[in-house]
């Protein structure tokens, strides 16, 4: 048998929860967001006395730097809230000294005690003690929203509490919700954009949890093609503390947010989420569920469910898009979830270990189609693995042909490994028709159009893939790619110049980038005569000096990676203008079919072999025309 309790402070038909951290008026859950909560909290404690708004500052946002006007916001929206609800103003500013909160205020404090008795999965024994007697209740009677109103206007009551453990027992998964409707027609109305952002956390509740129940969201609010969603795994870069939110939609380009928080308890979870409207700032849906960590995917599927059902959303199920669960193995499901943010990321340490995470998903439940399509993204980056990314695909169709990413994939190897350009093209075409929302596959066939030359059809398909997921390197370097092909030398430095500054690590962009300035510099040269290299065009040959120098101490002598060796030497003679030493190495990358081939010579730095007939025959080996 096991004790419990709950803390609130009482006003005015108002009831402030001090553990769960919400407030209630007359039995509905008022949506404020958390640091406004934290500020009522600490006035309340001391009603009557005045705080200084350094020492509210420190005590709700502890060592964080922010700016006053955060505060203010959350004061405004205070008294907003509480002057709607109870009729009168009860947050008072005192000049030069700060706010105090005026009002009397009883301090409740509910004592009950709970034994479980799990016998089976679904089905549980809650013994309620306490001196009054026991009400009978029946789940078959009443619906979960009977249940989330009987909690909000009966609170006191012990058994409502041990209901919320009973309910997390069999599967539902939450125990208490309220939804706020702002506009008629359901909160989501007017919202085409949305992203969901990873959980912040109180009591321990580890990370792998925070960001299984806002991927589990962001996957079911996929499954309709009226919202655009923001992948989980992009958002891992905001999961910080004191976000602003409204500049993080802003910067995501989206109409609503998803935030919230968990806190954990041992085993109990609970989850508190809410939806802000970037534009307004207005949250228009928060709900609270209850539940346990080791019936997490019954936990998060009833969220996602619940949030569809009170936004009033409209799905038009895709095809390629599952409903249920992905695996029912918790451990797998982190491993998948690991590795999609290593895999978005791209960097080659990076996808060795989305690799890792992916198999390892595998390993814990081989029908794990999700980690299955992962790591057949990661196997396509390099053609040794091309028997292993066959019998993946060809498994993939055997599961689920409608799955749209099995067609990205099918593209990318067909033009990347095979140099068949035009049966790639067909791949990334049906991806498309079966997830027009498919960010990664609108991405590869850009790449398979601009290395074609194709450079305004690519420019579309990478505009809407930034439009599905502005804030991703990959894409913002291939669309810096793009452009320089095009000969397009300031836009490609703008979009390069954003992808480093996010990720200043990526490799692709740095180095993209670095091209760029140089060839720019070459240019601006060879049309003033000069034969001297410009210092951008040192720079770069110094740095695939330095490269070729890590290659050779990281494999040695026999160079092992004889491709990035090769790659190198032929840009280093390419910016020499040395044209018999740059045709033999593509020479040599050619009849290596090097994976990256396609993407060096559409290069301005080759534009002085162009109309050299050996560079015309390598061309045509790759089935590429100039």
């Amino acid at each position: 048998m096991s004790s419990d309790s709950e803390r609130f402070r009482a006003f005015d038909g108002f009831k402030l929860d001090l553990e769960s951290r919400v407030l209630w008026h007359e039995g509905q859950l008022l949506t404020l967001p958390p640091k406004a909560v934290n500020i009522l909290i600490e006035l309340t404690e001391r009603p009557g006395d005045v705080m200084s708004k350094d020492a509210l500052m420190d005590l709700v946002w502890g060592d964080a730097f922010v700016e006053e006007g955060n505060l203010s916001n959350n004061i405004y929206l205070l008294r907003k809230t509480l002057g709607a609800a109870g009729g009168r103003q009860y947050i008072e500013t005192v000049p030069r000294r700060g706010y105090r909160f005026v009002g009397d205020v009883e301090e409740i404090v509910e004592h009950h005690k709970v034994t479980i008795d799990r016998t089976f999965f679904a089905q549980a024994i809650i013994e309620e003690i306490r001196e009054e007697p026991a009400v009978e209740t029946s789940l078959a009677d009443r619906t979960v929203g009977d249940i989330g109103r009987e909690r909000q206007s009966s609170i006191r009551r012990p058994l409502v509490a041990a209901l919320g453990l009973l309910i997390a027992i069999v599967g539902v998964g939450y125990a208490s919700w309220q939804a706020i409707e702002a506009r008629n027609g359901g909160a989501a109305a007017g919202i085409q954009k949305i992203a969901v952002l990873p959980l912040s956390s109180e009591g321990g509740a580890d990370d792998s949890i925070r960001l299984r129940i806002a991927d589990a969201i962001a996957t079911r609010f996929a499954e309709t093609d009226s919202l655009v969603v923001r992948s989980t795994a992009s958002l891992v870069a905001y999961d910080i503390p004191d976000r602003d939110l409204l500049e993080i939609g802003r910067q995501l380009d989206v109409d609503a947010v998803v935030d919230g928080r968990i806190q954990a308890e041992g085993d109990r979870l609970r989850v508190n989420l809410y939806l802000v409207e970037v534009r307004s700032g207005d949250y228009l849906w928060s709900g609270q569920f209850d539940g346990r960590a080791d019936r997490l995917l019954a936990l998060q599927d009833a969220i996602a469910a619940k949030m569809i059902a009170d936004l009033g959303l409209k799905f038009e199920r895709r095809r390629n898009i599952a409903s249920a669960p992905p695996t029912e193995n918790a451990e797998a499901y982190e491993h998948y979830l690991r590795g999609r943010f290593r895999f978005y990321k791209r960097g080659t340490v990076e996808v060795d270990k989305a690799r890792e995470h992916f198999e390892k998903a595998i390993e814990l439940d081989p029908n794990f189609i999700e980690a299955k399509l992962g790591l057949a993204n990661v196997l396509a980056f390099n053609p040794i693995h091309r028997k292993g990314i066959d019998k993946l695909l060809n498994e993939l169709m055997a599961a689920d042909p409608s799955r749209s990413q099995i067609y990205a994939i099918r593209g990318f190897v067909s033009s990347f490994h095979d140099w068949n350009w035009e049966a790639g093209e067909r791949e990334f075409i049906t991806a498309i028709e079966l997830d027009p929302n498919n960010a990664l596959a609108r991405q590869w066939y850009a790449n398979n159009l601009m290395v074609r030359s194709r450079y305004l059809e690519a420019e579309t398909q990478l505009k809407r893939a930034l439009d599905l997921d502005p804030t991703s390197v990959p894409i913002l370097s291939d669309t810096g790619q793009l452009y320089s092909y095009w000969r397009r030398f300031d836009d490609a430095a703008y979009y390069l110049s954003q992808a480093n500054s996010m990720q200043g690590d990526n490799v692709t962009a740095s180095s993209y980038l670095a091209h760029v300035l140089a060839t720019r510099q070459r240019d601006e040269r060879l049309r003033r005569g000069e034969a001297r290299l410009s210092k951008e065009e040192a720079e770069l040959i110094d740095g695939w000096d330095k490269m070729i120098d890590q290659i050779k101490e990281r494999d040695g002598e026999k160079h092992v990676r004889v491709n990035e060796y090769i790659r190198m030497a032929a840009y280093m003679a390419a910016v020499e203008h040395d044209r018999e030493t740059t045709l033999a190495k593509i020479g040599e990358l050619a009849a290596m079919r090097n994976f990256m081939l396609p993407f060096q010579l559409s290069e301005p730095f080759f534009d002085f072999i162009r109309d050299d007939p050996d560079f015309i025959s390598i061309l045509r080996t790759m089935n590429l025309q100039n």
